[in-house]
């Protein structure tokens, strides 16, 4: 491939405002695989054990000659002030590493590298250190290597993944078009049914607020999943690289990239994270999962489907009323929602609206500066603070009624006891 002077301007750019410094280098990998490299695989590990070995023996089932073109990053972490079974695991793990790097058991077609991120010099520093610095880490260390549309793929250690998943994302790559993308996703089954159930609601709630996001119109319809994120090294700078969250850092970085680019729903391949418990995170999937289980009740998450159609007609009114008036849209939703103009009317919406007609004639630009003002964070609060005052959130079995016509039953995505009408099943 030709030398791109624009993107090693951006690059240069990029490298010298927002990486980061510190003692991290690349282990592992030879000089004689950047040029054939279409992109990297970014893992975080941290004291996963034999959870990191099985996700990297899914990924050798791939076909030899897609596998060959990415190379498999695993950036081995912990805070400085991690407890000292973590850091005896993360050194356990960067040996076992070493180990089988050099092993003839090892296949010859995964290329593999490792950043040692859990040293006493390189641990992560206790204020910022998390999963989202450690995928940082990971992105800008390989940067100077790529090309723009060179793949930056994120996975967990605990995500196994699909035969045709490194070919299906290369197959994306070599789309002209794309920029950034999600891949389908489904949490593999737990032993026990407590934990299953609760990791099966979790789940369900996620594809249901994607589903009424989509149906409402929102540009947001993703789902924010680490695992499942992936975007070319372009959109990666474009946006300012990984932000360095200890919880969230999907989230964040996938809004960044949806207010830049378009998303892709990377359907043709799907990757399977663990639906276990964890506390290493403020939020999410495993801290959900392990509170219901200690409260033995189903989870409580699901508003109620009139905030997405609430959603919907607002987002209808701006849409189709380009030229209308701050005060005037927020009459008309009041009509329908008082509780939802009162919350954009608290969010700022008049003074924002004012000054985005003012800045921008064209009527494309006007809607993309609203949506971006108007974002995942700003769509969520909306639903949330809607579903607050109409009665809180609910157990799936009291909501899915709702949501059912937008989801796909023949995918397997509603659980088999809610087809049935077994109700919870806790």
């Amino acid at each position: 491939m030709r030398p791109d002077p624009a993107w090693a301007h951006t690059l240069k750019r990029y490298l010298k405002r927002s990486a980061l410094e510190g003692g991290w280098i690349l282990e592992g990998t030879k000089p004689e695989i950047w040029p054939v490299l279409k992109g990297v695989i970014l893992i975080p590990a941290l004291a996963e054990g034999d959870e990191l070995f099985a996700t990297l023996e899914t990924l050798t089932y791939n076909e030899p000659c897609a596998l060959a073109q990415l190379l498999v990053l695993i950036i081995v972490n912990h805070r400085c002030d991690a407890p000292a079974e973590l850091k005896r695991q993360n050194l356990a793990d960067l040996e076992r590493l070493r180990t089988y790097a050099a092993s003839p058991t090892k296949p010859s077609h995964l290329n593999l590298g490792w950043i040692d991120a859990a040293g006493i010099n390189t641990c992560l520093p206790v204020d910022r250190g998390g999963v989202g610095m450690a995928r940082k880490i990971g992105a800008d260390l390989v940067l100077p290597y790529l090309h723009s549309a060179s793949l930056l793929i994120h996975l967990d250690a605990d995500t196994h993944t699909q035969g045709n998943y490194a070919s299906t994302l290369l197959d994306y790559a070599r789309q002209g078009d794309f920029y950034a993308g999600v891949v389908a996703f489904a949490h593999r089954p737990c032993t026990e049914s407590a934990q299953q159930h609760a990791m099966e609601d979790y789940e369900l709630h996620m594809r249901c607020h994607v589903a009424g996001l989509h149906w409402a119109g929102s540009p947001y319809a993703y789902p924010s999943i680490g695992s499942t994120m992936v975007s070319n090294a372009h959109a990666y700078v474009r946006v300012g690289g990984m932000n360095m969250r200890q919880a969230g850092e999907d989230f964040y970085f996938m809004q960044q990239l949806a207010k830049t680019g378009n998303i892709a729903h990377i359907n043709e391949t799907c990757v399977f994270p663990a639906g276990r418990f964890s506390t290493r995170t403020p939020f999410g999937t495993g801290q959900s999962i392990r509170q219901a289980c200690i409260n033995n009740a189903p989870l409580q998450l699901f508003y109620p489907f009139a905030c997405y159609t609430a959603l919907r007609r607002w987002l209808q009114l701006v849409t189709t009323n380009p030229d209308t008036g701050a005060t005037h849209l927020l009459m008309l939703l009041r009509r329908e929602c008082e509780e939802g103009a009162r919350f954009l009317h608290t969010a700022g919406f008049e003074h924002t609206w004012m000054r985005l007609q003012n800045n921008h004639t064209c009527t494309d630009k006007r809607i993309h500066a609203f949506h971006e003002w108007f974002d995942a964070l700003k769509t969520w609060r909306f639903i949330r603070t809607l579903g607050e005052q109409w009665g809180g959130a609910v157990a799936a079995h009291n909501a899915i009624d709702e949501f059912m016509p937008l989801l796909d039953a023949d995918a397997e995505q509603v659980p088999k006891r809610y087809l049935s009408g077994c109700g919870a099943g806790w």
